[in-house]
């Protein structure tokens, strides 16, 4: 993400910023989607690079940008991508951003209603009953859902023969696109 006042060569450290400029300044962002081809120092590329424009209403950091839906859309173009590339099969990493651990629309969510849930326990195969409370409904089902339903962009990749990985949380340095933004943002930002 680069906001759109790290183009002004205009402003210093010491500008007044008045209201004309405020308004460039809160503008808008620019957001990037890209994957990253690891292919050693000179056959390394980006692979469905996407920019879009954030609107007027941002939110804290560029990760309220994106949604679930739009994140499974690029997966599925990356990994066409990917095939073209004759790459099928290949290692996909990513880091825990709650868009890419979406879990499938019909999974449960502990909003249904009671009833909703022990219809869910039945389909799963959950032991629970109609005398439970609904909170220890949920409680079994959330159990269940941790530990068998995957998150849909990795059955996605499942199916078309790719395997997806998670980085450990706060280990950006596990990420190579961490590197490029900040050489990026260091540079655009001077």
């Amino acid at each position: 993400m680069i906001r759109h006042h790290q183009f002004r060569i205009d402003m210093g450290p010491h500008t007044t910023v008045t209201d004309d400029i405020y308004e460039v300044i809160t503008s808008y962002r620019l957001c990037f989607v890209a994957g990253i081809l690891d292919g050693g120092t000179e056959g390394s590329k980006l692979l469905t690079t996407r920019v879009f424009r954030g609107g007027h209403r941002q939110t804290k950091d560029y990760h309220g940008m994106f949604n679930h839906a739009y994140f499974v859309n690029w997966m599925k173009e990356l990994m066409d991508e990917l095939d073209f590339l004759g790459k099928s099969g290949a290692l996909i990493v990513m880091d825990n951003a709650s868009y890419h651990k979406g879990v499938p629309s019909d999974t449960p969510k502990g909003t249904w209603k009671k009833q909703d849930l022990l219809a869910a326990c039945e389909r799963f195969g959950v032991a629970a009953s109609a005398n439970d409370y609904r909170s220890v409904i949920w409680s079994k089902l959330q159990a269940y859902v941790k530990e068998n339903i995957v998150p849909e962009v990795v059955s996605v990749a499942r199916a078309r023969g790719y395997e997806v990985v998670y980085t450990p949380p706060y280990h950006s340095d596990l990420q190579p696109i961490e590197y490029v933004w900040a050489y990026l943002k260091g540079n655009v930002g001077r």
